[in-house]
């Protein structure tokens, strides 16, 4: 999967696989072999949740040598520090943490956001990623799909966004002039099929209905949005069906709670640069050998 902002024009290109694809625990173990053949000089981004956990289980679990990175935002994220101490200890990992005081970083990365557009906490992870290594291959954690039934049609999409937390971030890590490669897990075909063809998914979508309209809500009483199913009801279920009590799974958390004026939602324009992409549609492609087939965002 391609993604490409050119002229404030979003689009998504999907590329057929030229072989069966396995399910998601065999295309992460099959993703880390590759890249550590490409370069065996790997650094993961580390928060503490199931995505970079199954990332990092992925290299760990073969004896892969990858080392990791934290980007601790002081005395901000402590949640997700303690998290990662617990993944140190249990991996002895090598650790880098990277310590940031998001208040003496506002104005600059407030001024790079009038700019790029790119949410503030991404551009941290920007200034972040300059403060590591450049010849590393650098990994952002697993990004699931967000799945929506369309009214008009009734049918299932898949919409990717410019703006989604992992696709911002990405931007803003791309802009930097590094000779490391920077990885955006699960956007090769073989991985995010392997993802949206999984029977925890497709069940999802057969009890779409009981789900959206089952009453739960946040602590402010409004309903849970489409963009936190992924996370909230499909994933952990998917993990635990095939990395079981391999992972930790800890509180669902985002990181930057602490940091009010990062968590406000006005920079986050979840609604522009959207592309639909037909489920079936996307499935047939990603398992046909070189076909290929540009999406361009919803006008």
């Amino acid at each position: 999967m391609k993604l490409s902002l050119t002229n404030n024009i979003f689009s998504v290109t999907l590329q057929g696989t030229d072989r069966p694809i396995g399910n998601i625990r065999q295309e992460c173990e099959e993703k880390a072999r590759t890249l550590y053949k490409e370069n065996n000089k790997i650094m993961l981004a580390l928060s503490g949740g199931l995505d970079c956990q199954v990332v990092l289980h992925s290299f760990v679990s073969q004896s892969i040598p990858i080392k990791c990175a934290f980007l601790y935002l002081k005395d901000c994220n402590n949640f997700e520090l303690n998290s990662v101490k617990v993944l140190e200890k249990k991996y002895n990992l090598d650790l880098t943490i990277i310590e940031l005081n998001p208040d003496e970083l506002k104005d600059s990365v407030m001024k790079e956001y009038e700019i790029t557009g790119i949410p503030p906490y991404q551009l941290m992870h920007k200034h972040f990623l300059t403060l590591l290594p450049p010849e590393y291959t650098f990994i952002q954690g697993l990004d699931g799909p967000d799945l929506v039934k369309r009214k008009t049609d009734g049918k299932w999409y898949i919409i990717q966004t410019a703006n989604s937390f992992v696709n911002s971030r990405v931007r803003g890590l791309e802009m930097i002039d590094r000779p490391g490669n920077i990885v955006s897990w699960e956007k090769s075909s073989e991985i995010f099929c392997s993802i949206i063809t999984d029977d925890v998914v497709t069940s999802y979508m057969y009890a779409h209905n009981n789900i959206v309209n089952n009453g739960l809500s946040y602590e402010n009483d409004k309903a849970i949005p489409l963009i936190d199913h992924y996370d909230l009801y499909i994933k952990p279920i998917m993990y635990g069906k095939y990395w079981k009590d391999e992972l930790e799974y800890f509180s669902k958390y985002q990181g930057p709670e602490e940091v009010p004026w990062i968590m406000s939602k006005k920079w986050h324009h979840y609604d522009k640069n959207v592309v639909y992409i037909p489920y079936h549609e996307a499935i047939d492609i990603m398992t046909t050998a070189n076909k290929v087939k540009t999406y361009y965002q919803h006008s």
